[in-house]
């Protein structure tokens, strides 16, 4: 199950690129007027993306889009934890694939700069030629300009995904229910960390299982819950960003307290995503605060150690005002494309109606 759902993720990560990926061809291959590809030497693409599991996936669907499309991919697969860095460098040695990943919008804010150098392609003004490039939404694509230019294809992501993944079965040997408050939420990992929730009679498990991310891990998901803003808010008559809010710091002294009492992973400031879902599904922590979408594969893994374990995801909490949940600009990954000289675009154009008719 596990292997078929890894197979699925590459798959909707290499279709997004096909939708761009005649950008390159530059006149390799061109579309006759009956749709098919010219009998052409395969053309050749470089893709840099990032892998949030420890096994590279099948190539099986990458031959198939190299069939299909007369082209041959070279995809650089690269640790999620350190993907970042791996694009700092690429872009300071000049050294670019075709088509580079951008793992989420805090990438798209740290590369900004970049991209307005012009290292990265305008692909703005074409979307308007191609019927399936219209319909996506306007309000996600606004999300992701720069300078009110768009440089970046996205995939799309629902508004509101972030949630509690808790381990069901464990809350069934407590007596708990699904957290309807921070105080249900403390309790809950209070009783995942001392409670002996697996019954084995040994002190080894753990309530919350954290990275070393403010955005994506537990952080901005518990402070939404406490009231805080999206990123920035109105205080003190003027808008200012959420860290000077007081429910930012409250979300602080709830983590601290965590800490302090052995409730979550002491070391969360320096693991990486992969590390983390390592300590979810080896049945070492019972709480994973993240993408609720991952729910399927963490299951999918943590079955294949424990066939008796069972989870479920809620992200209702009331918080000490009311209920919150942040929303997120609607996408992630996104992808952006090498600059191309204009009379390689122009030739190219033909190729991405191909592609995308």
């Amino acid at each position: 199950m596990r292997s078929r759902r890894v197979t699925f993720a590459v798959l909707l990560l290499l279709l997004l690129v096909v939708s761009l990926v005649w950008i390159y061809l530059a006149g390799s291959a061109v579309s006759d007027s009956q749709g098919n590809i010219s009998e052409r030497a395969p053309v050749s693409i470089s893709i840099m993306a990032n892998l949030h599991t420890q096994i590279i996936p099948s190539d099986q669907i990458e031959k198939l889009i190299e069939e299909k499309t007369n082209t041959q991919l070279s995809i650089s697969w690269v640790p999620d934890g350190s993907y970042d860095e791996k694009v700092y460098a690429s872009l300071a040695t000049g050294m670019l694939p075709k088509v580079l990943y951008l793992k989420n919008a805090a990438s798209l804010s740290h590369f900004r700069d970049d991209i307005r150098s012009g290292i990265f392609w305008e692909i703005g003004p074409y979307l308007e030629q191609y019927p399936n490039l219209r319909q996506l939404k306007p309000e996600v694509l606004n999300n992701t300009t720069i300078d009110g230019k768009l440089y970046t294809l996205y995939q799309e992501r629902p508004l509101a995904r972030q949630g509690i993944i808790y381990r069901k079965d464990w809350a069934d040997a407590l007596g708990l229910s699904a957290p309807d408050t921070l105080d249900d939420l403390y309790e809950m990992l209070k009783g995942f960390t001392y409670g002996d929730p697996d019954g084995n009679g040994l002190d080894d498990t753990l309530g919350l299982a954290d990275r070393n991310d403010l955005i994506y891990g537990a952080f901005k998901t518990i402070s939404s819950y406490f009231g805080a803003p999206n990123n920035w808010g109105w205080y003190n008559d003027s808008l200012q960003p959420e860290f000077v809010f007081p429910q930012y710091r409250e979300t602080m002294k709830w983590f601290r307290k965590l800490h302090t009492e052995g409730l979550i992973n002491a070391d969360f400031a320096i693991t990486s995503k992969t590390d983390q879902q390592e300590l979810f599904v080896t049945g070492k922590a019972g709480v994973y605060i993240g993408a609720m979408g991952d729910v399927l594969t963490l299951e999918s893994r943590l079955r294949a150690n424990d066939k008796s374990a069972t989870l479920d995801v809620h992200n209702r909490v009331r918080g000490p005002e009311k209920y919150g949940i942040w929303a997120s600009q609607g996408y992630v990954p996104l992808s952006c494309f090498r600059s191309q000289p204009s009379p390689q675009k122009k030739s190219c154009m033909k190729c991405w109606r191909f592609s995308m008719p």
